[in-house]
């Protein structure tokens, strides 16, 4: 879905000198500057739900929108810092470095992306990253869907469904018995993957061995597992991009954020 917002001249902009970008806080009244299209954004945001809620994965479905402005210094780039502050809780807001003056460069987009998933803090635990959070919110939907198909008996996996359900942030730590469980089950948890979990995800079954292997590894031993990502192709890169953010997205909503294309 695709959405145009045009933002009008309205009341005189405090950011005609550029002079206020990234600082929303600092202006007096800055919130009330573009307040529409500040909130439409917000709105389309917040109107996803959460990942385990969704039934059917017409509702992981994404939107487009497209802001413009009468001129440059029109405000474009201080609002997508307010939405990133709004959005915090809510939403992981990433943005994107593209350049129109160069072709894109997916190899560097891919590493742009990891980068801010790799910097972010975790929500829920101060010892990991984003990365690693959103990698083991996977890890274990991957085992549930397993137990909610019925190919993995309960007492089969050594933690209770309950605490891959609430606990995955910490669960999975290096040295624990699930991650031991995990490790040497991840082969056959990937290739038996339910067609349906699959379609949800938006992966294949070696698309998601790729990544559960990548998690593992990166859990065991830190940002040396992610190797295998340096060095794509541009078509390459691009594809492993997509399926990161998917993944990404499959924990909790994303907002990509493309500055300066105009």
């Amino acid at each position: 879905m695709r959405t145009h917002l045009q933002m009008t001249e309205g009341p005189a902009n405090p950011f005609i000198d550029d002079i206020f970008l990234n600082h929303p806080d600092v202006l007096p009244g800055a919130a009330a500057i573009h307040h529409s299209t500040f909130q439409s954004i917000v709105d389309s945001v917040e109107a996803f739900v959460s990942p385990s809620e969704r039934i059917s994965p017409a509702d992981t479905i994404g939107r487009i929108v497209l802001i413009t402005a009468p001129r440059a210094g029109f405000g474009k780039t201080h609002l997508a810092a307010r939405i990133k502050k709004q959005l915090r809780s809510s939403a992981t807001t990433l943005t994107l470095p593209f350049d129109p003056s160069r072709p894109v460069s997916w190899p560097v987009a891919l590493n742009s992306i990891l980068r801010q998933f790799l910097n972010e803090p975790a929500r829920r635990s101060s010892d990991l990253c984003l990365f690693a959070e959103s990698g083991h919110f996977l890890l274990s939907q991957v085992i549930l869907s397993h137990r909610n198909a019925g190919s993995l008996k309960p007492g089969q996996c050594p933690v209770e469904e309950e605490a891959l359900r609430s606990e995955f942030f910490s669960i999975f730590s290096p040295g624990s018995e699930l991650m031991s469980w995990t490790d040497h089950q991840s082969r056959d948890l990937t290739r038996r993957a339910e067609s349906n979990f699959l379609h949800v995800l938006g992966l294949s079954a070696s698309e998601l061995g790729f990544w559960v292997r990548l998690i593992i590894d990166f859990t065991l031993r830190g940002e040396s597992a992610l190797e295998p990502l340096r060095g794509l192709s541009n078509g390459e890169a691009r594809e492993r991009m997509l399926q990161w953010l998917r993944i990404a997205t499959f924990y909790r909503p994303n907002l990509i954020i493309a500055d300066g294309l105009g």
